[in-house]
């Protein structure tokens, strides 16, 4: 396993208990979303999977449509908490499996759903874990994709991913909606659609702590924020005079078919 993974391993297995409450991942309206858009585009969808499913929230939300979900992540303490979770809701057409996204042991052609929200930037090759999303498909079947998205502007693009690696060593990339889109179109997906775009205020405090950040960390992205021109501290979300600053998380959902 590359260092990079060992790293998710490392920061997701030390934070899990903090995702199973976490609003931005327990209770966003893309979950929302997400289900409807399921719902709208395939009529009688049996066995889903829900890629780097973390706590579980995201296979929850698909199996009240979807009669039997998979939940799959690389990190073995977000799995106990998902089927800790799951048990203490009486969910059972739920299964849970370890792994790696870029490389999932399953056959072609198996679901007729495959989800991935708000883990990508993680990875170190996104691109072929959209390829294994997109094998795992059968013919007409659909890839939903939730994940944050960089400013266009190459300046605040880097400043934003300096910010997101500062706060959590196992930061990968974000990309901006056009590579993201890009990234899916070369995977091999037959359509790719940006369906909802939507942006998240989070207090900084809450966002550094659900992360174990260290002091070191904060103190880096407090002076690299203040520091930077009042533009991109707007961009970013960033009141530099704030007691308590928040930071823009800006989102967006794609659906790609097979």
């Amino acid at each position: 396993m590359s260092e990079e993974k060992k790293a998710v391993q490392t920061q997701f297995g030390k934070s899990a208990a903090g995702y199973v409450g976490s609003d931005i991942h327990a209770k966003g309206q893309d979950l929302t979303w997400l289900v409807q858009e399921v719902k709208a585009r395939v009529p009688r969808p049996l066995l889903a999977l829900d890629v780097a499913t973390g706590t579980g929230h995201t296979a929850f939300a698909l199996r009240e449509y979807v009669p039997r979900v998979v939940g799959f992540d690389l990190t073995a303490e977000m799995l106990e908490q998902a089927q800790r979770e799951a048990a203490a809701r009486g969910l059972d057409n739920l299964s849970w499996m370890m792994g790696d996204a870029e490389n999932i042991p399953l056959p072609d052609h198996l679901f007729d759903v495959v989800t991935l929200r708000i883990a990508a930037h993680h990875f170190p090759h996104p691109l072929q874990a959209f390829q294994e999303c997109r094998r795992l498909l059968a013919p007409g079947g659909i890839f939903i994709l939730v994940d944050n998205v960089a400013p266009d502007d190459p300046d605040v693009d880097r400043l934003y991913n300096q910010v997101e690696k500062w706060r959590d060593p196992s930061h990968g990339r974000v990309y901006t909606e056009g590579q993201w889109s890009e990234m899916l179109q070369q995977a091999g997906f037959l359509t790719v659609e940006v369906t909802h775009r939507w942006q998240n205020r989070v207090k900084m405090d809450h966002w550094f702590a659900r992360a174990h950040t260290t002091d070191e960390s904060k103190k880096l992205v407090h002076n690299t924020l203040q520091q930077a021109n009042p533009e991109q501290q707007q961009l970013l979300g960033f009141d530099p005079v704030c007691e308590h600053p928040e930071f823009i998380l800006r989102k967006a959902m794609w659906v790609a078919t097979r």
